[in-house]
């Protein structure tokens, strides 16, 4: 029912839109009259052809919504501790919130097959040692990268 109460409000406005554009481009009144007449039948077609489908438009907004949060592409920073086939231990280096106090901890993450590299060949030529940026997405508990930086050893200095 709600449903119908905004199709319906939505086609009053573009009634009253319609309207007030007819009116000021000097047409005669009977086309306003007319126009407001098919408006309100086409709300009412709108609401029966509508009230079903609503749902679906509702539930494919929330699953989108909810994918997209999903998704969200978070970033780290640190050195590769070990790389072997998909997965790649990063030691991160992070802040104690209270004490600023300076934390190196290692964190676990699996390598896309679609990975993008940057600033060497492959993903075959990362190596334990080497200073990477990663853009990495959390999903179904893991945290997928899907983009490597190598820094070169001057950029780090």
């Amino acid at each position: 029912m709600k449903d119908l109460r905004i199709v319906k409000s939505v086609l009053i406005c573009g009634c009253l839109f319609v309207t007030s554009i007819l009116a000021n481009a000097e047409e005669p009144v009977e086309k306003v009259s007319v126009a407001a007449e098919n408006t309100s039948v086409a709300a009412e077609k709108a609401s029966i052809d509508t009230e079903n489908t609503s749902v679906v438009v509702a539930e494919k907004i929330t699953e989108t919504a909810e994918d997209a949060a999903k998704e969200q592409k978070n970033y780290a920073y640190g050195t590769v501790a070990v790389i072997s086939g998909d997965s790649l231990t990063l030691k991160e280096v992070t802040y104690d919130e209270e004490t600023w106090e300076e934390k190196v901890e290692e964190v676990a993450y699996k390598i896309a097959p679609d990975v993008e590299v940057d600033n060497v060949e492959s993903i075959q030529k990362v190596k334990a040692g080497d200073k990477i940026d990663v853009e990495y997405i959390e999903k179904n508990g893991n945290k997928d990268i899907k983009y490597i930086y190598v820094y070169e050893e001057e950029e780090i200095q």
